[in-house]
């Protein structure tokens, strides 16, 4: 009784602590498009992103579970290596996937324990997915740019009910973070695989609160919404369009998707369907370097060396 004790108090405070930092982190995500245009107040941004968040996970947060069986002390070192991650790029205003960092700390964990070779496939099958989401996200938010453009004095005549839709889709997107994001990585505390318990659910909404209110994130929120170019209200619609459809697909798969990957690549489909050349190549490659490729070797590596060590 005094060891699952332990587990549980344990459990809760690292849940809380890295869906509270993931959320903070990935209010880029959420609220970044919508901030580049001015659509929705940072109040409502917040509740709009609590809400999303919480119905989403509570709903449809059990389909995303990829790992079940981890002990304690593999716990702890998991969430420690994503926590430490992810608070840095935070710190530094940079908007990650808490998905893809924990996706490294597990391909790490894998490696390191050649006898997880049940997750070898799920792995592949979620990297793969993952470059179809790159790809689609700008082809979609491309294409639909087209269109809108095409019928711009329709767009400028129905401009309240553009801020309508995009209000509509900050929440919705919230809701699929909540679902896909925040289901996968409370999958990984002890908590989290006993599926239904209240503790783990009371935990993650703590933590939703938390992040959202507190840590914020606004520096990638500023970064996603304004760091590349000046978004416009069509623009913004095609980029929450293309990253949604693609991470609802994926959570009804049970894969875990990037969803700040889905959104960044639908910002870059987006500006080449207004044809702009406005934004500077160089930024783009540093951006995916610190906030995606470095990321995922830096956990993977941490995972591999310290698994290897303890095993």
């Amino acid at each position: 009784m005094y060891s699952y004790t332990i587990e549980n108090v344990v459990s809760v405070l690292l849940t809380v602590t890295v869906v509270a930092i993931a959320v903070g982190n990935n209010m880029g995500v959420i609220a970044g498009p919508s901030s580049g245009v001015k659509v929705i107040s940072k109040n409502w941004l917040y509740a709009l992103a609590i809400i999303g968040l919480s119905l989403g996970y509570i709903c449809e947060g059990w389909k995303v579970r990829i790992i079940t069986f981890l002990q304690l002390r593999d716990m702890l070192v998991v969430v420690s290596i994503a926590i430490l991650t992810l608070s840095i790029l935070t710190l530094t205003g940079f908007v990650t996937s808490v998905t893809q960092i924990f996706m490294g700390v597990l391909i790490g964990y894998t490696i390191a324990l050649s006898g997880q070779s049940l997750l070898i496939g799920k792995i592949a099958e979620t990297m793969l997915y993952w470059g179809l989401t790159l790809t689609l996200s700008a082809a979609a938010s491309f294409l639909l740019m087209k269109i809108l453009l095409g019928g711009r004095a329709i767009i400028i005549k129905n401009l309240s009910m553009f801020k309508l839709v995009i209000t509509l889709l900050v929440a919705l997107t919230a809701y699929v973070l909540g679902a896909n994001t925040l289901g996968f990585i409370a999958s990984f505390t002890i908590l989290g695989m006993r599926q239904g318990n209240i503790f783990s659910v009371i935990a993650v909404l703590a933590g939703i609160v938390i992040g959202a209110v507190i840590v914020k994130g606004m520096r990638g929120t500023h970064k996603i919404g304004m760091g590349f170019y000046g978004l416009r209200y069509s623009s913004t619609l095609t980029i929450y369009i293309s990253a949604l459809v693609l991470a609802e697909i994926g959570t009804q798969l049970s894969i875990p998707i990037p969803l700040s990957l889905a959104v960044f690549s639908g910002l870059l489909g987006s500006s080449m369907g207004m044809k702009l050349r406005l934004i500077s190549g160089r930024k783009v490659i540093e951006y995916l370097l610190a906030s995606w490729i470095l990321p995922l070797i830096i956990s993977l590596a941490a995972s591999y060396s310290i698994f290897y060590i303890l095993s």
